[in-house]
């Protein structure tokens, strides 16, 4: 079965790549060290300038219009993954890779009068190797 695209491409990614492989430091300032034993696990921030909640005639949230850009869309994309089910997600530099959310989504608050915009927030995801 092939995995879903997270497909909310208005971001800016952070990267954070772990120490790698075993350090240990010795008499004399002698530093001891290994390679790794498992391929690395990077771990992506994703930050988002702004969402928007879209509603249709009837004033009701609209999932289905604006997809890329549609809060109620990513909200729904997280409840179908939480943090145990794997995606795909198109890292600007890194390319296509298999990945998770590595903590629970927190749906930002509106801003006042901002027509369903929601305030800047942040995604993490981690990358399974």
């Amino acid at each position: 079965m092939a995995l879903e695209l997270f497909d909310f491409p208005y971001h800016v990614v952070e990267t954070e790549n772990p120490e790698s492989g075993t350090r240990g430091q010795f008499g004399n300032s002698y530093v001891f060290t290994a390679p790794p034993t498992d391929p690395d696990q990077r771990l992506f921030t994703l930050t988002f300038a702004a969402m928007k909640f879209y509603v249709d005639d009837d004033g009701d949230i609209d999932a289905t219009v604006n997809l890329k850009t549609n809060m109620k869309t990513l909200i729904d994309f997280y409840h179908q993954h939480k943090t145990y089910a794997s995606f795909q997600y198109n890292h600007p530099v890194h390319g296509l890779m298999e990945v998770k959310f590595y903590t629970p989504l927190t749906e930002p608050p509106g801003i006042p009068g901002g027509n369903g915009v929601v305030t800047e927030f942040s995604v993490q995801l981690v990358e399974i190797p």
